[in-house]
């Protein structure tokens, strides 16, 4: 069993929603309670911060190269990465201040997909919507609690999904054209005891990366049998996501939290909301890529 190593000291809040910009070369994660974007590059330097106006959750890869999209609390919105420029893209049709967004990603048609969340946790209060490329929202799936690990198979006819406290990875089944989904199946269901299904990544194999939060782990889940067929054991309690990155695409970059940890833990976790990396044999998946209207 092999643990991961820390990559950058950035004592994140809560730190989440990494992605690797193949084509610049570098990692772009979130701070959600601290509203800020971070970058830095394989080796966690030359970083850069882009502070945002509110709560930013989630980032999408972009055809332009000097720009992301970016979830913020009230929709989506183009970040420059050159000159820090922000601007309006898709705001929700209602947006509601007890909500903000959590988990999201690409899928291979280009729609932009994410979840919403209350600021409170409250279950059953957030919603899970689709942005398609005419930038109409789609509600997918109501009632939700904490959208999570949102990915899917090259196809896009296979998407996984966690809302965190059912403690289930779901599969659905995805029609592209006429933009509705049916559960397929209970891929996996972790035990609370081990911790709680947080982000995810999925690599080359099929085979599901999964942060737990509570569980000091990402765990790799073969999808089609249910198994734990890998672990890596990370040094903080608050594991929150992971992305494969890297100049072959082969190390996983996971972010961690400091949110909800009490002074004790904080001392024996010195480096909680860090960023941690760990070399595998098998490489990720590239990302599916926004194309803005």
């Amino acid at each position: 069993m092999r643990t991961a190593e820390l990559l950058v000291d950035q004592k994140c809040k809560l730190g989440e929603g990494p992605i690797w910009i193949t084509k610049q070369g570098r990692l772009f994660y979130v701070d959600i309670l601290a509203h800020k974007i971070h970058s830095c590059n394989h080796l966690g330097q030359e970083e850069k911060v882009f502070n945002m106006p509110t709560y930013v959750s989630n980032i999408y890869e972009s055809q332009n190269d000097n720009q992301l999209l970016v979830a913020l609390a009230d929709g989506l919105y183009l970040l420059d990465v050159w000159t820090g420029e922000l601007n309006v893209y898709a705001l929700f049709n209602k947006v509601d201040p007890s909500l903000r967004t959590n988990d999201g990603f690409c899928d291979p048609y280009g729609n932009a997909w994410i979840g919403t969340m209350a600021l409170t946790e409250e279950e059953g209060l957030g919603d899970l919507w689709m942005l398609d490329v005419d930038k109409q929202w789609h509600l997918m799936l109501p009632h939700t609690s904490i959208s999570n690990g949102i990915r899917c198979t090259p196809d896009g006819n296979e998407i996984y999904y966690i809302d965190t406290p059912t403690h289930q990875v779901r599969r659905f089944n995805y029609n592209h054209n006429n933009r509705t989904w049916a559960l397929d199946k209970v891929v996996f269901e972790i035990d609370p005891s081990v911790g709680h299904p947080d982000g995810m990544s999925i690599d080359e194999n099929g085979h599901l990366w999964i942060a737990l939060w509570d569980g000091f782990a990402v765990i790799c889940v073969d999808p089609e049998t249910g198994e734990i067929i890998d672990k890596v054991n990370v040094p903080a309690p608050h594991v929150s996501a992971c992305t494969f990155g890297g100049p072959e695409m082969k190390t996983l970059l996971i972010t961690t939290a400091r949110k909800d940890m009490t002074a004790d833990e904080l001392e024996e976790f010195p480096h909680a909301g860090g960023i941690f990396k760990v070399d595998l044999e098998v490489k990720g998946r590239p990302n599916f890529i926004f194309r803005p209207k």
